[in-house]
């Protein structure tokens, strides 16, 4: 294998970054409670397109937010163990459905920006090739 392909290969190149949700208090501190959002890797990425995209290759902006959500939410706590597994869940969806749709599209939208999948309206919001929303197709 090429030194270059090494470099590629062993780079930590999938971000975690931390979020602040104020529509849901923390209880033990000030302000909203911290999540952990992570960059999907080329593989999840493209089963989260799968999973929000119908089949007229529109995309369902319900399914969408809940999809972000469930695959790139962790709990920064859990994360500390180096923990893989989403803090969300299949079984979580049903009540999640029911929270602020102001709180769950927020974290949503930070989900896109950077899975790379809408640019911020700055114009930041690396590797983003199409704004999804915008476009309203995958």
């Amino acid at each position: 294998m090429s030194k270059l392909k090494d470099i590629i290969k062993s780079a930590d190149d999938l971000l975690r970054q931390c979020w602040e949700v104020p529509d849901w208090p923390n209880p033990e501190g000030d302000g909203g409670v911290m999540l952990e959002l992570r960059t999907p890797s080329v593989k999840r990425r493209s089963g989260l397109l799968k999973a929000f995209t119908n089949e007229s290759g529109e995309i369902d902006m319900g399914a969408m937010q809940l999809a972000l959500v469930k695959e790139m939410v962790f709990d920064p706590e859990a994360a500390k163990g180096e923990e893989d597994t989403p803090l969300f869940d299949e079984d979580d969806m049903e009540w999640l459905e029911e929270k602020s749709g102001s709180a769950v599209w927020g974290i949503a939208q930070e989900c896109m920006f950077i899975a790379g999948f809408q640019e911020r309206e700055d114009g930041s919001g690396e590797g983003a090739e199409t704004d999804l929303v915008e476009a309203g197709k995958a």
